[in-house]
């Protein structure tokens, strides 16, 4: 039997032959695996953590890079969504235009926005607007400042990244919780070495022929559901200003699951196609296409 006529046995049984096993798959295995696959024991997940180590002392040299990159970075993803000027050459244009540039200041009348070329006070009230954004605004400039009908986050693009596997996502391995890693779920065990310990974290899992990307991040203040999802709009994880030189807090690729972890508060939500989760010290989160996601102690 070739492995053409094997796949075509497996097809029939409705299972799909996994690419990592298509070169090992042969006529004296075949039939093992196939038991195996309608068990639901498939092969098993591997996980690799990307992470940068963490620098123990700043500089004013660090500060300046990481917000320099941090505006080039959502710059270029605004500039996706708009055609903006220079807020100097805006300030020349007496129609409706666009700028894009970091909020300095809060004022009394709205905030203080700047990019390279200069300044200006948008009068507006926005109270998720925080020093440190980077956006994008559509108005017009008079009397001395800018009047927008219109802002524009960088955020989270809608996104169709395909099927998420079966996962279960915990602080650690229960023996009740280990039989799930027989039932075809992805278990992401935080005890495991394998995913490191940095805050945040990105883990590449490959499970099932596909990869998903789960960005797990430990808040350091409880962060609820919109509230977060402000956040996702600025494309940025939440963190203290001095944090912000160690390590990635910027969401530059687009994951498939974020996990906040140890945020005293259990809740998910889909954000434009992403799966968000938040877990508390005991409880687990589990997900699968069919079901959806729940949390169960561990």
């Amino acid at each position: 039997m070739n492995k053409k006529q094997i796949i075509s046995v497996f097809l029939k049984e409705g299972v799909m032959v996994p690419p990592t096993l298509l070169e090992t798959i042969n006529e004296d295995n075949y039939e093992d695996i196939l038991r195996e696959l309608k068990e639901g024991k498939k092969e098993k997940p591997k996980i690799k953590t990307e992470n940068k180590k963490k620098r123990k002392e700043a500089t004013v040299k660090d500060f300046l890079d990481y917000y320099g990159k941090k505006y080039e970075i959502l710059k270029g993803v605004l500039l996706k969504k708009m055609d903006a000027v220079s807020i100097n050459k805006g300030k020349k244009i007496f129609s409706k235009t666009s700028i894009i540039g970091r909020v300095r200041e809060k004022t009394k009348n709205g905030f203080v926005i700047e990019d390279i070329t200069g300044g200006t006070e948008v009068v507006m009230d926005n109270k998720n607007i925080l020093p440190g954004d980077i956006v994008g605004l559509r108005g017009w400039f008079k009397e001395g400042g800018f009047f927008p009908d219109e802002i524009i986050w960088p955020d989270i693009p809608l996104t169709d990244k395909g099927k998420i596997p079966d996962i279960l996502l915990t602080r650690k391995l229960s023996e009740e919780l280990k039989e799930k890693t027989g039932k075809g779920f992805a278990v992401i065990n935080l005890e495991s070495e394998e995913n490191g310990n940095l805050n945040p974290r990105w883990i590449r899992l490959q499970h099932g022929g596909k990869e998903t990307l789960i960005l797990v991040f430990k808040p350091e203040d409880v962060i609820g559901n919109q509230e977060f999802v402000n956040f996702l709009k600025r494309r940025e994880l939440p963190h203290r200003e001095e944090a912000g030189i160690y390590t990635p807090y910027l969401i530059e690729n687009i994951p498939n699951i974020i996990w906040l972890i140890e945020n005293k508060e259990n809740w998910s939500k889909n954000y434009k196609g992403i799966v968000v989760a938040s877990t508390d010290h005991e409880s687990f989160f589990e997900y699968s296409e069919i079901n959806g996601g729940k949390f169960g102690k561990i």
